[in-house]
């Protein structure tokens, strides 16, 4: 069995997932889904919609939410909005 890549980078820029990108020596031609999830109300864990807007558009990549769908969200139509904004604010 052939021993997996791994790569790694210290640095944690929009700039280095480019970087980290381009080092995998692929081209992406078809539409890409970029999976992000936008987080949950008032949290602080997940990526900023800057640290991956070069790396979207490198790839010519569309964003695709991929929250947990709380009750209290349900039906609410939150999870597109916020993605629709990210997209347009950022790309």
């Amino acid at each position: 069995m052939e021993k997996a890549k791994v790569y790694f980078t210290e640095e944690i820029s929009p700039e280095s997932l480019v970087k980290i990108y381009k080092a995998l020596g692929v081209n992406l031609k078809e539409k890409t889904a970029v999976k992000l999830s936008t987080g949950e109300p008032g949290g602080h864990n997940f990526l900023q919609p800057s640290m991956i807007k070069d790396l979207v558009s490198e790839i010519n990549g569309t964003i695709v939410e991929c929250n947990t769908l709380l009750k209290q969200r349900k039906n609410s139509g939150l999870e597109l909005a916020v993605t629709k904004l990210l997209q347009s604010k950022y790309f």
